[in-house]
């Protein structure tokens, strides 16, 4: 007897995990239709947002609410990205963006164009919803995925996804901070990654010509 109880629960418990998903992923296609209609306005873009955390904050299952929630949204290169903000914390959405942006460009799979493009919707999404400092967050995560790379692949990564003026004066800047040897090695490498206007505009500033 206590047997057949013990299944009747368990069969019960499995019936409420299922119904609370299923309700969880139903919500998230609600917000999504929130978010579309929304499209064009920002200040319904932030009550849409709000609107989410809100419901979202309520659920004892929310990832099944943003799963249906981001893929609802995924025919938008801009709207899945600003919906990804919405529902993902900085940190986890700029280690899922960074694993696919830097593996690409060091594989040479994505082209620096795309990376760009990817990189610049980040920055799109959280100034729309402005959050600046989870855009701070964001994009220290997915420099963390790239500093994890070998030296060669990380320089890679940054002459592909970074415009080559600001890269050179980062490297310039680093540079006078001391340890000149280093960063010059290092431009070195990305000397032999860039070529044409990118590569003059990146050696004009870097060394001052």
């Amino acid at each position: 007897m206590r047997k057949i109880i013990t299944l009747l629960l368990s069969a019960t418990v499995g019936t409420l995990v299922l119904t609370s998903c299923g309700e969880a992923s139903e919500k998230g296609s609600l917000a999504a239709h929130q978010l579309q209609a929304a499209w064009g306005n920002p200040e319904a873009i932030m009550k849409a947002a709000s609107d989410f955390k809100a419901v979202s904050d309520s659920l004892g299952n929310p990832e099944s609410m943003s799963d249906a929630f981001i893929d609802a949204c995924s025919g938008n290169d801009s709207m899945k990205v600003v919906a990804q903000a919405i529902a993902l914390t900085p940190q986890a959405l700029g280690s899922d963006m960074g694993e696919t942006i830097v593996d690409g460009l060091a594989s040479g799979d994505i082209e620096a164009a795309k990376a760009l493009e990817q990189i610049d919707l980040v920055g799109f999404a959280y100034a729309l919803l402005q959050r600046n400092d989870d855009a701070v967050a964001c994009f220290k995560a997915i420099d963390e995925v790239a500093q994890s790379l070998p030296e060669e692949k990380q320089m890679v990564v940054y002459a592909h996804s970074c415009a080559p003026d600001k890269l050179a004066n980062a490297m310039r800047q680093e540079r006078a901070q001391g340890n000149a040897g280093d960063v010059d090695r290092r431009a070195k490498m990305v000397e032999d990654i860039l070529t044409g206007d990118d590569l003059n505009k990146f050696k004009a500033i870097y060394y001052g010509k």
